[in-house]
């Protein structure tokens, strides 16, 4: 995949800084270069992140060997997740969550997150939160469900709980929720996996 840049992703890798926020999950130094993220590569040489997916899986392959049947989201995943995207804060039901994504789902859901980490970077570093990725809300008639709403209460990072209705679509079945949290500049991720219940969508 092209870079900002315009060079490839492994032209793109030759000029990474040094050191990764994921290196101490690499068992081999060589395995290092391909665990960085290409907006991190861009960032450093002055490009316009492309959000190579490819490099964010290559990285979870190398924590967690490859997957062919699926990815179980919580433990390690949620480990990596913490690394992969330093500017989002993510929710103790994401780390411990039992659920396995498939090889496609896991990589459109780490796109969207790569998107959501880099607007929380900029909107730390210039105070503009401008979102480059899309969101929903929920219905009108989902959040007059007092039940409905309660399956979206999930525990922040520090403690205590929120409602975390806001969703960024990964595919017709499943979504990742979040929140704002303007006191830090980033997104807290609530839940990834299956669509939560709504008046129109039922398990």
């Amino acid at each position: 995949m092209g870079c900002g840049c315009g060079a490839s992703w492994r032209a793109c890798s030759n000029k990474l800084i040094d050191r990764c926020n994921l290196e101490r999950f690499c068992s081999t130094a060589s395995e290092r270069p391909w665990v960085q993220r290409c907006v991190e590569c861009t960032r450093n040489i002055g490009g316009a992140p492309c959000f190579a997916t490819s490099a964010c899986v290559a990285c979870l392959n190398a924590v967690t060997g490859p997957r062919t049947v699926g990815y179980r989201l919580g433990g390690r995943f949620g480990t990596w997740c913490t690394a992969a995207f330093p500017n989002l804060a993510i929710s103790p039901d994401v780390t411990e969550r039992d659920e396995t994504l498939g090889a496609r789902l896991m990589t459109a859901a780490v796109a969207k997150l790569a998107r959501m980490d880099e607007t929380a970077r900029r909107w730390r570093s210039t105070g503009q939160c401008v979102y480059l990725f899309e969101w929903s809300p929920e219905s009108e008639s989902t959040r007059s469900n007092r039940k409905l709403m309660q399956s979206r209460v999930f525990r922040m990072p520090q403690g205590g709980t929120a409602v975390f209705e806001r969703h960024v679509r990964i595919s017709a079945r499943h979504r990742i929720h979040f929140i704002e949290d303007h006191a830090n500049r980033t997104f807290v991720i609530g839940h990834i996996g299956d669509h939560l219940p709504t008046t129109r969508y039922a398990h």
